[in-house]
């Protein structure tokens, strides 16, 4: 799906209001997020991402390689491979060795959800609100002065979950 969108099909999932809530988060309420302003991220998304990859986030570290990374996301992945906030927590320290020091890790998860649907399988999903995100990223040495964590109410309410929630924080280092 993800490749597919890189490729320039839209067709699989609309990642527009994800980017667009992203860009209001940098722009930190200083000016409207227009229209232009999405194209030319996604454009610029498309432009810089060379490669996405599977990992195995119970492995350490996630993925076989030497390097480090500048950016490393992850979206609705690690609140949806557990129930467990040991193991979630555990999960973001594996991941976390794949970032830099001073390296930006850019992530979404659900709000305050046990399960997710995607078609006719169920998910499990560790239940999760701001606060435990923020000392999640504490506890597992991200600068404190980077975090940032912020909530989207669900589109509606019969949804399994109550929101999303986004966050950013930079490794110590």
């Amino acid at each position: 799906m993800v490749n597919r969108w890189l490729a320039g099909d839209t067709g699989d999932f609309d990642w527009r209001p994800f980017i667009r809530h992203c860009l209001s988060l940098e722009a930190r309420g200083t000016r409207p997020v227009g229209d232009n302003d999405l194209k030319f991220r996604e454009a610029a998304i498309r432009r810089v991402v060379t490669r996405v990859t599977t990992c195995d986030i119970y492995a350490s570290p996630p993925v076989t390689t030497t390097r480090q990374f500048d950016v490393v996301m992850s979206h609705y992945c690690l609140d949806a491979v557990t129930n467990n906030k040991d193991e979630w927590l555990a999960n973001i320290l594996n991941l976390q060795q794949l970032i830099a020091p001073g390296g930006l890790f850019l992530f979404s998860s659900l709000l305050d959800a046990d399960h997710s649907d995607f078609g006719n399988t169920r998910y499990p999903n560790v239940r999760l609100f701001p606060d435990d995100v923020k000392q999640a990223l504490l506890d597992t040495g991200f600068d404190p002065a980077s975090i940032t964590v912020s909530t989207v109410p669900a589109d509606h309410e019969a949804r399994e979950y109550r929101g999303v929630i986004f966050g950013a924080a930079r490794l110590a280092g």
